[in-house]
């Protein structure tokens, strides 16, 4: 009963967030999806570059 208390709960907070993104930023919501995946195309590189050094490393 938990689960399903929680479930629909974060259903609902996502719908709603979901609602106020393409209800007040429609005009901006390609920029915004362009930054996002560019940010984590980012993040990733950073990680992977990381992970590439330490790699480096042990040989």
């Amino acid at each position: 009963m938990k689960d399903s208390l929680l479930l629909l709960f974060t259903g609902l907070g996502l719908s709603v967030t979901s609602w106020a993104f393409w209800k007040y930023g429609s005009n901006d919501a390609l920029a915004v999806f362009v930054t996002v995946g560019f940010v984590c195309a980012v993040a990733d590189n950073v990680k992977l570059r990381r992970q590439l050094r330490e790699m480096r490393a042990k040989t």
